[in-house]
């Protein structure tokens, strides 16, 4: 977007217009009909807070209270704490055209995504000799962790991760209802979508190292629990653009805020392979965090308000060319994180035949907010 000095002509030469005498009528007349920016995105996200999932104990602690959260001595190695909230990524790209000569109506479009997040622990009886996973014991009424490697009995790994991704689109129509031939103001209304997944993964193998237990020496236990959220929000915006230029410099300042449906999808499964020297595995539904009574696929709707913020710097290079630098914001009411999903309430006797005591754990879509924020770099053109 171009604009007249302080002498009345557009970009200083008056080749390029003529005089700014009449603001009401569109002084400053523009040149070209297309528009677009492709932008280099360093967001952040609002993590996901994950329950205890691996925790350690000191080589002498009782085998009984190994790994029990609770307990003095034992330490949580992963969880128990907001994850997944570093710096990633992506792009933004943005296309539009003029559908007026004057260049005060006009159709525009984004699309925009982040790189994978990803943030995870693997450990093994050489890294500490004591791994657990916690959980609490609805049949005993107590806490307790499945141990994965303990000295002269057990030796095992765990590896837990977990990933996000984020992609958003969004068609708008914009019109200026204010302009002087140093600022102009738009207003916007389109549709939005945007999908926010995130998924846990936990794996654990442990080996039965002794001799003479009740577990024949050489059997492996094998246990996978898996939680996929998917998040996807369709909705109407609405928005205001504000620019102010001073000479080759353009400040922009654009608020949206979306209305609309986010459809939350919750999916769990989880598996046990047991394996018996001389004796054919044994594969059963469910593994410690995911049993029959939460394993499958639950959804539900919310009504979803999803506000922006953008602020945008911009320095002519060209006529056609900027160069920006900007901060955006994006903040959900309601979002589902596979943290919020985790229950630690854990009845085992679902695995071995007719449940005995309360049914556990249990699945209930929860939500939370959820905010995306970070700095922007990019160029635009005209044409």
């Amino acid at each position: 977007m171009a604009y007249a000095d302080a002498d009345g002509y557009l970009d200083g030469d008056p080749d390029f217009g003529t005089p700014c005498t009449d603001p009401s009528a569109g002084c400053c007349p523009r040149r070209w009909g297309l528009w677009g920016g492709v932008e280099y995105l360093i967001w952040w996200e609002r993590g996901t807070q994950l329950p205890p999932l691996v925790t350690t104990s000191p080589a002498i602690t009782p085998r009984e209270v190994a790994g029990v959260l609770g307990e003095p001595l034992t330490e949580t190695l992963f969880g128990g704490e907001r994850v997944d909230d570093n710096s990633r990524s992506g792009g933004r790209l943005t296309v539009g055209v003029w559908i007026d000569a004057a260049e005060t109506s006009g159709i525009g479009a984004r699309f925009f995504s982040l790189e994978e997040g990803s943030v995870g622990f693997a450990a093994d009886e050489n890294d500490f000799a004591i791994l657990a996973r916690p959980f609490f014991n609805v049949v005993t009424d107590e806490d307790d962790a499945l141990l994965i490697s303990y000295p002269e009995e057990l030796r095992g790994s765990v590896d837990a991760q977990v990933t996000s991704d984020f992609l958003a689109t969004d068609v708008f129509f914009r019109r200026v209802f204010r302009e002087t031939c140093n600022s102009r103001t738009e207003w916007l209304a389109g549709y939005l979508f945007t999908r926010i997944d995130n998924d846990l993964r936990v794996a654990n193998e442990l080996e039965f190292i002794s001799d003479g237990g009740r577990v024949p020496q050489g059997s492996i236990i094998d246990t996978l629990d898996v939680f996929d959220v998917r998040n996807t929000f369709h909705g109407g915006e609405i928005g205001i653009i504000r620019q102010s230029q001073d000479g080759p410099f353009m400040l922009e300042i654009m608020t949206r805020i979306a209305f609309g449906n986010m459809r939350q999808v919750v999916e769990t499964s989880g598996r046990t392979i047991t394996v018996i020297p001389d004796v054919n595995p044994v594969s059963t539904e469910g593994g410690l965090l995911t049993q029959t009574s939460n394993i499958g696929t639950f959804e539900r709707d919310v009504f979803t308000v999803v506000p922006e913020l953008g602020v945008t710097l911009s320095w002519a290079l060209s006529e056609c060319l900027d160069l920006s630098v900007g901060y955006s914001l994006i903040y959900w009411n309601h979002v589902a994180q596979v943290g919020d999903q985790i229950d630690l309430n854990v009845n085992l006797t679902q695995q071995t035949g007719q449940p005995v005591g309360p049914l556990a754990p249990e699945l209930v879509v929860r939500d939370s907010d959820y905010w995306l924020q970070g700095v922007n770099l990019g160029l635009h053109w005209r044409f």
